[in-house]
């Protein structure tokens, strides 16, 4: 941080900053940013490192965006549809998270990126579209949504991410992943006892 501007690397020690750990700024340091420059390499990070950050405050209402990140929503969303414009290509961990007013949401073909939680605990959101099919989703990005809650079979998946394996117990049977499956999501399999090979 120099004076009021926050300037993430595109490097450090000669590696991608691709992350930004929980609190890496604290909000005395947050009250001071006006500013803020990201690189192209970042993906996983929370909102909650930006939100308590004056140059946040004065964002207009509606989705806050940090270049091609969308980071939260302020304000109301008086028709309930979250349209994330195209050209986004990462939507940040808990960007969205127990937003009620959320009840459904227009996803980018850009995206890449779901981050932990983006959508967690959004209880009404029921109603996710999207063409797009290669964007990865991080553990419990939809946890807690009516659109998990209604999804009908063993497993559940988004964009060609397997996000859950929904039996808790398989009775040693083999378990097959769909074809075109891209990704399998962090504890897509947690719930599940005496599972057999997975294939």
């Amino acid at each position: 941080i120099a004076g009021t501007k926050l300037q993430i690397p595109e490097t450090l020690g000669g590696y991608p900053v691709v992350s930004l750990g929980w609190g890496f700024i604290n909000d005395g340091q947050a009250k001071r940013i006006t500013e803020i420059e990201i690189p192209d390499s970042l993906i996983y990070f929370r909102m909650h490192n930006f939100i308590t950050t004056t140059w946040y405050d004065k964002q207009p209402d509606g989705i806050v965006y940090l270049g091609d990140i969308a980071i939260a929503i302020k304000g109301e969303l008086p028709d309930g549809k979250l349209l994330i414009k195209e050209g986004t290509r990462v939507i940040a961990g808990s960007a969205f998270s127990g937003e009620d007013a959320v009840i459904e949401a227009v996803l980018p073909s850009t995206l890449e990126v779901i981050g932990y939680d983006a959508f967690d605990c959004c209880e009404k959101l029921a109603v996710i579209e999207t063409e797009n099919t290669t964007a990865d989703i991080d553990s419990f990005a939809l946890y807690g949504t009516k659109w998990m809650a209604e999804q009908k079979g063993d497993m559940i998946s988004l964009c060609n991410t397997l996000l859950l394996y929904t039996r808790e117990d398989s009775a040693f049977e083999d378990v097959f992943i769909p074809e075109g499956i891209r990704k399998i999501s962090n504890f897509t399999f947690g719930l599940c006892e005496n599972m057999g090979i997975i294939h």
